[in-house]
């Protein structure tokens, strides 16, 4: 590119840089570090503090259509934590492969309630409503947990 300065066009030589290299993804612990280097005051008990000051909130229920017309359904998630706030729809299945796969790993996980599945009658109003209070004491009593990158 040519310089637009009074005086002279001067060509400034294309900038060299590295090719991208594939990192895998940080650990917590490496994390909790980052963290603890970037501000002293921060520790591992402190990144997790913040888990305290999430809440979770199922706002809405809904019986939705599939691909192939089978009825399911949808509950709405409101989570805040500090000044971000995210919303989310999600099915009871989504629940339960969660659950199944923190389990595999998070022994402690065992502790909860989650909520059986239900073969018949489970888009009953009663049903629904039972099951959307279960899943909401369910996540917020997993994130009362707060795993340290040892528990997992």
């Amino acid at each position: 590119t040519m310089s637009g300065a009074p005086g002279g066009n001067e060509a400034r030589p294309p900038v060299q840089q590295e090719p991208d290299k594939a990192k895998s993804p940080p650990d917590l612990q490496q994390i909790n570090t980052r963290v603890a280097q970037t501000n002293p005051e921060a520790s591992p008990s402190s990144t997790r503090s913040r888990f305290r000051k999430c809440s979770v909130k199922f706002t809405d229920v809904e019986t939705k259509a599939g691909k192939l017309g089978k009825k399911y359904t949808s509950f709405t998630i409101v989570m805040r934590m500090g000044k971000t706030t995210w919303c989310m729809q999600k099915r009871y299945r989504d629940f339960y492969g969660l659950n199944s796969r923190l389990q595999k790993s998070l022994h402690r996980l065992k502790e909860l309630n989650f909520p059986p599945k239900k073969w018949f009658g489970s888009l009953a109003r009663k049903t629904v409503l039972t099951r959307k209070a279960q899943l909401e004491q369910y996540i917020k009593s997993l994130l009362q947990l707060q795993p340290r990158p040892e528990d997992v």
